[in-house]
């Protein structure tokens, strides 16, 4: 009897770990899939090699999918914004390619920033050729990695946030939308030569690129010297480049103040301000090493792909 009721557990452990075992193999094929998706490439610009990390390819040039690049901030990298921001994840759930170009630094993977005219450090210092990188990345992509060059959308943080804009005014024929995340502009940008949907969100507790504008927090050493508008000129200077009407619509809450402006199809400006935000990447999975808390009132790959997927050019 006891023989038989031994028999018998080990036969439904046998049964449930066959159960098991598909399930398990799933997993594995699934992080092998989602690994052989992600890798470091590079491209050259002007005898320069430029890396980054591209994630969720689509090879498949018969569906074609956005794509999503991503700018880390002032001293991050390519590795480091993928780690943190969960933008890889926001891309497997939505069916996008996300891209994380790496800045420009001493350092190959580390400190690295980019060239925003009036910041940051050694990509400011170098001229580096963020732009000539950028687009001719958006080209490889769309070659390469079964991009649809009718939805290409870019984002960033900080220094990143700053590039982004760049990017937008210089590059409009490309960039189907943007969205930054704490970033600032300096009051000498250009006008695009044609308008680009813009998401902009600022903390108001952000002590590194303060709201009211002014100077740069403790790295002063890494910009010019240019004093930075307040948050509120990024979304003045894109309602004015996008023909938008000056008064936006409101809708304010304990959290966040959100402005919408009314503007031409396919032209849209929407600012959201985090009362309690400090300079983070909203919502972000992780921090870099003496960086703020991050703040949860909103999440920011949420609010950007609600955003920025309406678009198409």
């Amino acid at each position: 009897m006891k023989l038989r009721s031994t028999l018998i557990i080990f036969l439904t452990l046998l049964a449930g770990t066959a159960i098991a075992r598909p399930n398990f193999r799933q997993r594995i094929e699934q992080f092998k899939s989602q690994s052989q998706q992600t890798s470091q490439e590079e491209i050259n610009i002007n005898g320069v090699n430029r890396t980054y990390i591209v994630d969720n390819v689509n090879y498949n040039k018969s569906n074609p999918r956005p794509l999503m690049i991503v700018l880390h901030g002032g001293g991050g990298s390519a590795a480091q914004a993928k780690s943190a921001y969960g933008m890889s994840e926001k891309a497997r759930k939505e069916n996008f390619v996300v891209i994380y170009p790496n800045g420009s630094g001493r350092q190959a993977d580390k400190f690295l920033t980019w060239n925003a005219t009036h910041c940051c450090g050694y990509a400011m210092e170098n001229n580096a050729n963020d732009i000539g990188f950028i687009s001719a990345l958006i080209d490889k992509a769309i070659a390469q990695y079964g991009v649809d060059r009718s939805r290409i959308y870019v984002t960033g943080m900080s220094n990143g946030a700053m590039m982004t804009h760049q990017l937008a005014i210089a590059l409009p024929n490309k960039i189907t939308a943007i969205a930054t995340d704490v970033g600032t502009m300096f009051g000498d940008e250009k006008i695009p030569s044609s308008p680009v949907p813009v998401l902009i969100m600022n903390g108001m507790k952000d002590e590194m690129l303060p709201f009211e504008g002014g100077t740069l927090g403790k790295f002063d050493k890494a910009w010019d010297g240019t004093k930075m508008k307040p948050a509120n000129y990024q979304a003045q200077f894109w309602a004015n480049a996008n023909h938008c009407q000056n008064n936006p619509k409101t809708f304010e809450n304990n959290d966040i103040i959100q402005n919408d402006y009314i503007c031409p199809y396919n032209s849209a400006v929407r600012q959201i301000i985090v009362k309690e935000g400090t300079h983070t990447w909203f919502g972000a999975t992780s921090r870099r090493k003496n960086a703020p808390e991050p703040s949860y009132d909103i999440d920011a790959n949420d609010e950007i792909w609600k955003f920025v997927s309406q678009f198409k050019r």
